[in-house]
């Protein structure tokens, strides 16, 4: 039987290759995306990093003017969901199945910096953003743990993987549509 890892993964193929067509990637791939896009994305995943609704709110409620504006109608709608259902999952499920929740976050990242770089782009200004953020192997230790869990349905963590995987793309597509 294979690791339910490479089973979760291998399950959400189209949804990456999804990611890899969005905008965002794209212009990064050949160094045209709009700076104030990337900074847009920036701060979106700035936000979704302290992974709550409260820390969002209070940010909102401490800022002023286009600032304020934006926390509201942007950053609190757009990942309200994902973080919604990570939460959902933390308090509803087994713990295991939390770390399912958050392993599409932790591996797709390294793996879109992987396709990247097989193109041999010039990344122009996004360059040392490619080369640091889109790196990294955190997610073999949680795949390894959680492929040694003997308390996981894979049904279960399939469906919450590929929930996850999808909020990942909504995620990527959220400052652009997808191109399909």
């Amino acid at each position: 039987m294979s690791k339910l890892s490479d089973q979760l993964w291998d399950s959400t193929k189209e949804l990456r290759q999804d990611v890899m067509k969005t905008t965002f990637i794209q212009g990064l791939k050949n160094g045209s995306l709009d700076p104030v896009k990337f900074g847009k994305y920036v701060v979106q995943d700035v936000v979704f990093c302290y992974q709550g609704q409260k820390n969002m709110e209070t940010i909102a409620a401490r800022s002023f003017g286009d600032l304020r504006d934006f926390m509201k109608k942007e950053i609190l709608s757009l990942r309200q969901a994902y973080i919604e259902f990570l939460t959902y999952v933390a308090q509803s499920y087994d713990p295991i199945y939390f770390l399912v929740a958050f392993l599409p976050c932790m591996r797709l990242w390294p793996w879109i910096g992987e396709q990247l770089r097989q193109s041999e782009s010039n990344f122009g200004v996004y360059q040392s953003w490619v080369n640091e953020y889109l790196t990294g192997d955190l997610f073999q230790s949680w795949e390894d743990f959680i492929n040694k869990s003997s308390t996981i349905d894979r049904d279960i963590a399939s469906k919450i993987y590929t929930e996850s995987m999808k909020d990942e793309l909504e995620f990527f597509s959220s400052v652009f549509p997808v191109k399909r």
